[in-house]
């Protein structure tokens, strides 16, 4: 078998530098990316739930935690995120208190879901994926813990356990077209590599 001329092995060196390089670049910016855009939505369902415990309230007349919302805000905020859907349930009673948006997909936690969680303390929080008709869905669960008014004299504690469910389509659609420019410029670059290589044997062969 004939051995490759020492121009065709500068190249054939330098194109498959190129590559691993190209290959590793694209990687890390691919998962730097996935893993910002899913920390972006992971913080911004966890607000949206947050908001929403701060939006319930100890109704004195019906003795329940009640929800209030402003009815063209509540229809603004479902118009900004199509496919959502949120859903409050009083812990561990799991009495309805808001509902909105289609099923949420994952079932409901055990009893001693959060068991070791000072809620007192602080809000407990878990974020899981789950897979339905139209695809992928990001849902975080919270149970967050508000104490008594202390400026009300028959004033109730309560803990809520919220849950905020997201189409992940979205996120997947960002995801693809940062693969699909990767992979262009990935391209451009391995034919630029392959041209600045023959330039270079020619010049080390010359």
């Amino acid at each position: 078998m004939k051995s490759l001329t020492l121009r065709s092995q500068v190249v054939v060196w330098f194109v498959g530098l190129t590559v691993v390089i190209l290959a590793v670049a694209a990687r890390a910016m691919y998962l730097e990316t996935r893993d910002h855009l899913s920390a972006a939505l992971d913080q911004g369902m966890a607000a949206t739930a947050t908001t929403l415990v701060a939006l319930s309230d100890w109704d004195e007349h019906a003795e329940a935690v009640e929800f209030e919302l402003d009815e063209d805000l509540a229809a603004r905020m479902a118009a900004s995120r199509p496919g959502s859907s949120e859903e409050i349930l009083t812990w561990p009673e799991r009495a309805p208190v808001h509902t909105r948006g289609p099923e949420l997909l994952a079932p409901l936690p055990e009893p001693d879901w959060a068991a070791d969680a000072d809620l007192r303390a602080r809000e407990w929080v878990e974020y899981t994926t789950a897979e339905g008709p139209q695809g992928k869905v990001r849902i975080c669960s919270m149970l967050a813990y508000t104490p008594p008014d202390p400026e009300e004299l028959d004033a109730h504690e309560f803990t809520l356990l919220v849950r905020v469910q997201e189409s992940l389509a979205p996120l997947e659609a960002e995801l693809a077209a940062v693969l699909r420019f990767t992979l262009g410029f990935g391209l451009v670059a391995l034919a630029a590599a392959i041209l600045l290589g023959f330039a270079l044997a020619r010049r080390v062969t010359g």
